[in-house]
């Protein structure tokens, strides 16, 4: 019959699926009882009992479905959940036309399960969820997925904002300490420098970063600011003797204002180790 397929076309391919009396009585149970055990009727055109039999084998034999093939993605923080719950309900109806409880059920705990935590926690406390009508149990869905959306969303700002007043105070904090002369303006210090590249090891000029930590530990007490005392050099650099740094130049930073014994970037340690 050329493209069209005839009544021995389909007995063919039910055979190679199922046994001899099952597929007599899908033949009987869709109107084809003519074909039962005669060839007489092969050659009729199948499409008047197409779907009669198409019926019949999906209530004979359900699709068998995992509860990850009846979701194809989890769902985005920017999108609508109407729509992707739209989505997951078409693909669900394309790979089974069976909606009995069972796989109604099914599906409700695939959707659940792909959803945050969060989401999942406080659905496990709503009372009837699972026999819930379906307009009353996606609305559910949607309220506390929108409540889980905001809450991200709310969070993300925070770090963003957070992130943003620490890197303004700190490029206030050195611009106050330039206009102080504390700090020397350098190559790194440019914008660009800021944004992408970090202070180079052995830079002459110390970081930013390193500056403010060390004033806001406050003063430290330095070998120009102490009073020798130490008896046996009594006599040498007389008692009492207080050193002055200011006209000094640290030959470990080449920064003006202590000695190297003193550098807050490469200190001279007790042992004379570097």
């Amino acid at each position: 019959m050329g493209q069209m397929l005839a009544v021995g076309d389909i007995k063919v391919l039910l055979t190679k699926s199922l046994t001899r009396e099952e597929m007599e009585d899908a033949l009987t149970d869709s109107g084809m009882n003519m074909a039962v055990g005669s060839p007489l009727f092969d050659g009729q055109d199948f499409n008047p009992y197409r779907n009669p039999l198409w019926r019949i084998l999906r209530l004979k034999y359900m699709t068998k479905m995992s509860k990850g093939d009846m979701i194809t993605r989890t769902p985005t923080l920017n999108e609508h959940f109407e729509t992707w719950l739209r989505e997951q309900i078409q693909h669900w109806r394309q790979m089974t036309n069976d909606s009995k409880a069972m796989q109604t059920q099914l599906f409700r705990g695939a959707v659940v399960d792909i959803l945050p935590g969060d989401v999942q926690s406080k659905l496990a406390d709503v009372p009837g969820l699972d026999t819930m009508l379906h307009d009353q149990w996606a609305e559910t869905l949607k309220h506390f997925f929108k409540a889980h959306q905001e809450t991200e969303k709310a969070l993300d700002k925070q770090g963003t904002e957070v992130t943003r007043k620490l890197a303004q105070a700190s490029f206030d904090q050195l611009k106050k300490l330039k206009g102080m002369g504390v700090v020397k303006s350098g190559p790194e210090d440019s914008d660009e420098a800021r944004s992408h590249g970090p202070v180079r090891k052995g830079s002459e000029t110390p970081s930013s970063a390193q500056t403010i930590v060390q004033l806001m530990e406050g003063p430290r007490q330095t070998d120009c600011d102490r009073t020798r005392s130490n008896p046996r050099t009594r006599g040498k650099q007389g008692a009492g003797f207080k050193g002055n740094c200011a006209g000094l130049t640290c030959w470990g930073c080449n920064l003006e204002g202590h000695v190297r014994r003193n550098c807050p970037t490469n200190p001279w340690s007790d042992t004379g180790q570097y």
